[in-house]
This record gives structure tokens, sequence and C-alpha cells, in this order.
């Protein structure tokens, strides 16, 4: 999914608290449409963003460790 397509799911989505997506999806659009709905965006901030953005570290860890998993189950099995 894209930027683009991101807002929209996001508002067609059910209620959440937190969003976790990795740092491609820091857009100040998709930022406040997580703060209208009184979501959280545990988003770190891309490079090219001149002020970063503060995000809660702890939790996006939690998100990190998950995509690994995820990675370690679609290996192949040898």
């Amino acid at each position: 999914m894209d930027r683009a397509a991101a807002a929209a799911r996001i508002q067609a989505a059910g209620p959440f608290r937190r969003l976790l997506p990795d740092h491609a999806y820091d857009a100040s659009h998709l930022r406040q449409c997580l703060a209208e709905r009184g979501a959280d965006a545990v988003i770190p901030s891309t490079a090219s963003r001149k002020v970063a953005i503060l995000y809660d570290v702890d939790a996006y860890r939690q998100h990190d460790l998950v995509e690994r998993l995820w990675c370690r189950l679609k290996d192949p099995v040898i």
C-alpha cells in the first residue's frame, strides 16, 4: 500500500489507538489524518524531514519485532 491509499484506508478502518508503519509512511497528511481520529502516529521521521518528529521508540521496537517474525515465517524451511 502506498501513502496515497493509506489515508483512505485509515479513514475506513475501525477504531484504533496507534498506527506503527515504517518511515516510508512519514507524511504530514497521514499524521494529520491520524490526529483527527485521535490515534498516535508511531512513525520514525525520514532523513529528509527538517525537524524530526518524536515517536514512541519502545512501541516501534515491538513493530520491528513483529516484522522480523513475519520475515522468518516466510523463509523457506530447508
